[in-house]
């Protein structure tokens, strides 16, 4: 028996791709190939608003939440309210995946996201903090 490995980002029905001998799965956002694990980037963004209104947030999320369908190298994108609300929490955060470093890299300077959603993002934020891993 085969072992798969998988992460899966959305609930997509799944077909199989039999062609040039291989089981491949295909969804709209991933691809499993048996026998081996395909690596991804993690990509976390958190931000802290210079104004901490329901609104204001809420507006944020929206813009981050608008690259969905718009960024195409995007696997997998969350965007998440802090519940906690204390002095050294972030506001905001976004999860984001990719499958490569390169794709990532792409993403930085995509259009959409380098001009509407980045810029809006710098303008609204008194802090931001990243962090990038292979998974």
């Amino acid at each position: 028996m085969q072992q798969f490995y998988a992460h899966f980002y959305a609930n997509k029905t799944a077909t199989v791709d039999r062609e040039a001998g291989a089981d491949v799965l295909h969804d709209m956002r991933c691809t499993i190939i048996t026998g081996r694990e395909i690596k991804m980037i993690t990509h976390i963004v958190l931000f802290k608003l210079k104004e901490r209104t329901p609104e204001g947030i809420e507006k944020a999320k929206e813009i981050l939440l608008s690259m969905e369908g718009k960024v195409e190298m995007l696997r997998h994108l969350e965007v998440g309210i802090d519940l906690i609300h204390s002095e050294r929490s972030s506001d905001i955060a976004l999860f984001t995946k990719f499958d490569s470093l390169e794709d990532l890299q792409a993403y930085q300077v995509h259009p959409y996201h380098a001009s509407e959603v980045a810029a809006y993002m710098r303008s609204v934020s008194s802090a931001v903090m990243t962090a990038d891993y292979e998974v």
